[in-house]
């Protein structure tokens, strides 16, 4: 019986050896992977040709912005067919994105992207903007890359849907599992 159960624990012990080093061999994620064109195809959002309205910013938190969201807030929309971002600078590599609905006139401040900041440890990728933000006016995607609300448990690259009026994490890929240096490439 001890031969049995000597057996049994060396199996067991060859399985999670087999398990442990295929997560480790597992494969990387590119950033630039996690980009593709196809994926705001996928998510197409009808864009209307205005009038625009300015941001309303009478009252709280946009009011405190007023003349950035005055002027940053004006023009085209840039996502989800009626979207205006604004970049509120938060520090060095530091944004808070806010969101002016042009339509509206209304001014979002979404918690779950209080600050988004440059993560050195995700490699740069041709088509991130300055602050890690992926988006097209002709599609409800928002694809976010770095440091979300200074938690290093968010660092890496989020994909919302932006549907109605707040945005839907769709997926997070941790920065862990993304690729780094040649890896990527």
């Amino acid at each position: 019986m001890s031969t049995r159960l000597g057996l049994v624990m060396l199996a067991s012990l060859a399985l999670t050896g087999a398990s442990a080093s295929a997560t480790t061999t597992q494969r990387c994620r590119a950033v630039a992977d996690l980009l593709s064109p196809t994926l705001f195809h996928a998510y197409p959002a009808k864009t209307a040709g205005g009038p625009w309205r300015a941001p309303d910013v009478r009252f709280g938190r946009p009011h405190m912005y007023r003349t950035l969201l005055r002027r940053a807030g004006k023009g085209p929309p840039d996502l989800a067919g009626h979207y205006k971002i604004v970049r509120i600078g938060c520090g060095a590599g530091c944004v808070t994105p806010t969101f002016v609905d042009l339509a509206t006139g209304r001014v979002t401040f979404e918690r779950e992207l209080g600050s988004v900041e440059f993560d050195d440890q995700i490699d740069d990728v041709p088509g991130i903007d300055d602050f890690r933000l992926v988006h097209r006016r002709d599609s409800r995607l928002l694809i976010v890359v770095g440091l979300r609300n200074e938690n290093e448990t968010l660092s890496g690259v989020a994909t919302y849907d932006w549907g109605e009026e707040h945005p839907r994490l769709i997926r997070f890929v941790p920065r862990s599992e993304l690729c780094r240096g040649k890896e990527a490439r």
